[in-house]
């Protein structure tokens, strides 16, 4: 696949994965990829013209999202909740626990040893991930509407709330984060993306709703 933006040529190079892709993150020169009823695939896109799966593992649950966190990749699958899988050696992914959470979960952020998992109607599952084999739910924050987006800057948590627009949390204790702000966009909130003075929210039929942050 070929592009022409203005003077400038871009290009594509597509592999197909064995299931559908949902999500994707990048862990050095590694793809990890939710890949729905196949799983977790890891692509190795070194050289980005011949990507090439080079591990994967089959999850608990369908992989709906993914996330890194060191040397572990945090899949999301749905109302199954929530697997950690070994991706120190990326052709050989392991898992090494699965959490249960209520709601649907879709997405997840990690900051240090805490993990926060969306889960849709069910608000944010704080998990502690201070030991992988053995993560353990610390609470729940009771959000408005739907989480089924997060993000995190900083010591500061965003989560995309569906109709119910945009909250930020501080995070300066992790454990229990404080709400800062709501902010109810005018179409409906799925995704989330944070500079320092501004968030960028995909807001479906809005479209892109950029808010001002101040200081």
């Amino acid at each position: 696949y070929q592009c022409d933006w203005s003077s400038d040529v871009c290009s594509s190079d597509l592999l197909d994965t064995p299931g559908s892709a949902q999500d994707v993150a990048l862990s050095g020169h590694y793809a990890l990829v939710a890949d729905f009823h196949s799983g977790l695939q890891v692509i190795d896109v070194a050289n980005p013209a011949d990507p090439k799966i080079v591990g994967s593992w089959e999850t608990r649950g369908y992989a709906e999202g993914v996330s890194v966190d060191g040397s572990h990749a945090l899949v999301s699958m749905g109302n199954v909740g929530l697997e950690v899988v070994d991706i120190s050696d990326p052709t050989h992914p392991r898992g090494l626990s699965t959490v249960d959470l209520p709601g649907e979960v879709t997405s997840t952020v990690a900051y240090g040893d805490t993990v926060y998992a969306a889960s849709g109607y069910r608000g944010i599952q704080v998990v502690d991930l201070s030991d992988p084999t053995h993560p353990r739910v610390e609470g729940e924050i009771n959000a408005q509407g739907e989480v089924v987006g997060l993000f995190q800057r900083g010591n500061v948590l965003y989560s995309a709330n569906s109709s119910s627009g945009i909250s930020m949390y501080s995070l300066m204790n992790a454990a229990s984060p404080k709400l800062l702000a709501v902010f109810d966009t005018r179409g409906s909130a799925v995704n989330v993306f944070a500079t320092v003075d501004a968030a960028y929210v995909a807001d479906r039929e809005e479209g892109l709703d950029i808010i001002k942050l101040h200081p």
